[in-house]
């Protein structure tokens, strides 16, 4: 998965599903996580990298019930840590998400609009290995749990 953000201020998160590298040129720095491939948390960041399950991680329900909303609201089955609930803007036509509102606890909301969407187009084999450019501090961050 490989993320580039433009706004507000440039960033990109990648994965080549070992780590999860999050990158801020502005600070000169990355933070480096490995995946979990054991827990049982539904990250939003899983669904949109393919690796979730939605019927058997969440409870879906029309987020707008008036005819013709593609608004689906996807309650997690099992608490989470970092969301309340998923607002899921899908385009009927072609089955892409096209955007994504996250709702935590406390109410805060973190949207994802996606445009220019592209199926399978081809990438350069190194697409999604991080190289910290000279210079850049890398934070190595352990997950909740992680002994070593």
């Amino acid at each position: 998965m490989r993320w580039e953000y433009r706004e507000p201020e440039k960033k990109i998160f990648i994965s080549d599903g070992f780590f999860y590298f999050y990158y801020v040129p502005e600070d000169k720095q990355v933070v480096k996580t490995p995946v979990d491939r054991v827990s049982n948390q539904q990250s939003p960041a899983l669904f949109l990298a393919g690796r979730g399950d939605f019927a058997k991680d969440f409870k879906a329900e029309w987020a707008d019930p008036r005819p013709g909303s593609n608004l689906v609201k996807l309650t997690p089955v099992s608490e989470q840590p970092d969301f309340q609930y998923l607002i899921v803007h899908v385009d009927p036509v072609r089955d892409l998400i096209l955007r994504l509102l996250v709702v935590d606890a406390s109410d805060n909301r973190t949207e994802y609009q996606f445009t220019d969407v592209q199926e399978n187009p081809p990438l350069p084999s190194n697409y999604f290995v991080f190289q910290a450019p000279p210079g850049t501090d890398v934070i190595f961050q352990r997950r909740n749990g992680d002994e070593n």
